[in-house]
């Protein structure tokens, strides 16, 4: 039995994209977490000769996820701001750029919408700029193209769809899917480039919510939703972080920009709240 609570946090190291599909021994460097949250759910964008790190940031008080970033420059870490808090709880903070202006795709399952967001005042501002689909809880979404987004369609018991949606005439529709029976297709970050083809990272939730990562080479997944092959298994035992000292028990998203990849990590902390809990329970058993 672990006496303790479950914490995320951040590992981020200064390699090429893609690099962890041949280097899993360099270390990474832990991300502090804010005070009273942990971070998951990493996307990174570099403006200005700053690596921007957006995140999840659920709150331990309101039990909720709420969207941040902190800043990346000279091996230091600014305090974490947050963008995006209010009632219904935000994470994946899918962050990219587009004809010189910054725009996000967060998920926003929990009011089952999928929106856009624009960057009115980088990076602290955001507006809705247009709903992509609404009324399907749909979750971690990927842009493939600027017409083809891959999503998670969520049912539960193992009835969970990977779902492939093209824009035509300015509206979305879903035009194909795949039930995710194995819990391994639930996007882990953006699809990113490598040699001649494409690679997506994914969830490997047979063991547990975000117990590993698989790597993906795409194939036509834009056409032919069943085309990709796995190339890469990645464990959380393998990930090295050199100042977080921890054993790591899951890991579900990675992202990379040109000179930086970006993990989290999932480990248990020990917490008097999570002991007390434990023996509440066990002791309320006997008395039945």
């Amino acid at each position: 039995m672990r006496l303790g609570q479950i914490v995320w946090q951040l590992a981020i190291r200064k390699l090429p994209q893609g690099a962890i599909l041949t280097d899993k021994k360099t270390p990474f460097i832990a991300v502090p977490n804010p005070i009273g949250m942990w971070a998951a759910d990493p996307f990174i964008l570099e403006k200005d000769n700053k690596v921007y790190i957006f995140a999840e940031l659920f709150s331990l008080s309101q039990w909720r996820g709420k969207l941040g970033y902190c800043v990346y420059e000279n091996n230091k870490f600014s305090k974490w701001n947050i963008i995006f808090d209010d009632e219904h709880h935000y994470s994946y903070p899918n962050v990219f750029e587009k004809n010189g202006e910054i725009f996000m795709m967060p998920e926003t399952g929990s009011i089952n919408e999928i929106a856009i967001y624009k960057a009115v005042d980088f990076p602290s501002k955001w507006e809705k700029q247009s709903v992509i689909l609404s009324g399907e809880k749909m979750v971690d979404s990927v842009f493939i193209s600027d017409d083809t987004i891959l999503s998670y369609k969520m049912f539960g018991n193992f009835k969970n769809h990977l779902v492939l949606l093209k824009k035509e005439n300015n509206d979305w529709y879903q035009v194909a899917n795949i039930v995710d029976s194995q819990e391994i297709k639930r996007p882990a970050g953006k699809i990113f480039s490598c040699g001649a083809g494409f690679v997506r990272p994914a969830q490997d939730g047979r063991s547990l919510y975000g117990g590993a990562i698989k790597f993906f080479d795409c194939g036509d997944i834009a056409n032919d939703i069943n085309s990709e092959k796995e190339i890469l298994d990645l464990q959380p035992c393998e990930i090295v972080v050199k100042n977080l000292n921890k054993e790591f028990v899951g890991t579900h998203t990675y992202n990379s920009i040109s000179n930086f990849e970006i993990v989290d990590v999932q480990y248990y902390k020990f917490s008097f709240i999570g002991l007390f809990k434990r023996i509440f329970i066990k002791l309320s058993k006997r008395r039945r």
